[in-house]
């Protein structure tokens, strides 16, 4: 037989051999890292037990943690991938003059996924009944940060007399959000369009999860890992949102902004409810969204013009509260300007408990 066809084969071979190690190799990782996470899951669980109590609500345990006693109670709402822990450095301050509650929407912390769908109008419903189940005199004040904002709107509409006040800390403005989807896509937002289930997206989160992609991202994320945060926030907010569960959740809720903000937009008003809005000084430099000063400064005029004629659909405005040296997000999860929302919304409470 020719040298060189013999050669060719034996090189053949050895690669063939290589290719084989390889993937067994990559395989016997991939084990590897499965077992651990599914470990790491675990003492996950077992470190951070939910600070609240959970109760059955339309076929699934949610979550709601309370402090304080007084009336009216304030109910607090976090942002839309957020739940309850984010409020830890809100709480304390407002437990001291009132009794005050953290929930976790369906999907989100310690609450179990619901059915779809996972629109606001869902939400609403079962967060009237899950005040029920946990005895939380009515009317209360809403507070609801960002997604949580547009969420009391839509609760308002449906649940009226639930509402003592609305504090809105810096909600989106359901107009503006559709029409930068809309950009995003290329595309203009039609309202009704069919929701599908997340398919390949939720399998590929299934799958990077289980060998521990989302926990090492997330160790890396600087967003994340703010040393301002509250370490206790920090620590359950990894933990929580790292489940299956979880993660499942986030990629079929995105499937439904569109839908909550048109669901915003179907109110006709909020009639003598006392509504304020908090927004932070810098509210695009979280993400980098705006090019410079200039595009960020016409935005926030955008925004303003928004929230006032939100505020103007009550005949019982309490107005704006600006929080300085504050973004979106260090809002709440800063103590420094996550004390002064505390001290707005006391206020609000003040005025409403007359």
């Amino acid at each position: 037989m020719n040298t060189r066809v013999i050669g060719i084969r034996s090189i053949f071979a050895k690669l063939i051999k290589a290719i084989k190690w390889l993937l067994i190799s990559l395989v016997v990782l991939l084990l590897m890292a499965f077992v651990l996470e599914s470990y790491l899951k675990h003492e996950d669980l077992q470190k951070f037990p939910p600070p609240g109590k959970l109760f059955q609500v339309n076929g699934h345990k949610m979550h709601i943690w309370c402090e304080g006693s007084g009336n009216p109670t304030i109910v607090l709402d976090a942002g839309a991938s957020m739940f309850s822990t984010g409020w830890r450095w809100v709480m304390p301050e407002l437990s001291q003059a009132t009794k005050v509650c953290a929930f976790d929407r369906s999907g989100l912390g310690w609450s179990e996924t619901g059915a779809a769908p996972y629109d606001g109008i869902t939400a609403a419903e079962e967060l009237h009944q899950l005040l029920e189940k946990a005895n939380v005199k009515k009317p209360f004040i809403y507070v609801g940060h960002s997604l949580g904002g547009n969420l009391g709107q839509i609760y308002y509409q449906h649940y009226p007399s639930d509402l003592k006040a609305l504090v809105m800390v810096e909600a989106a403005d359901p107009a503006m959000l559709i029409n930068d989807l809309g950009e995003m896509k290329d595309e203009k937002i039609q309202r009704g369009k069919q929701i599908t289930d997340c398919g390949v997206r939720c399998f590929m989160t299934s799958f990077v999860s289980s060998i521990g992609v989302i926990r090492i991202t997330m160790a890396q994320l600087e967003i994340v890992n703010n040393p301002l945060f509250n370490a206790q926030a920090l620590a359950e907010y990894k933990a929580r949102t790292n489940r299956l569960e979880n993660l499942h959740f986030l990629a079929q809720r995105g499937k439904y902004l569109t839908e909550i903000m048109f669901q915003n937009l179907d109110g006709n008003g909020f009639g003598d409810l006392p509504l304020a809005t908090i927004y932070s000084e810098n509210r695009g430099e979280l993400l980098g969204v705006f090019e410079n000063e200039e595009e960020m400064f016409e935005s926030r005029k955008e925004d303003l013009v928004a929230w006032q004629k939100t505020l103007d659909s009550s005949t019982h405005s309490l107005g704006f509260t600006e929080i300085r040296d504050a973004n979106h997000l260090s809002m709440v999860m800063h103590q420094e300007p996550a004390s002064k929302v505390s001290e707005r919304i006391l206020e609000v409470f003040q005025t409403v408990a007359r």
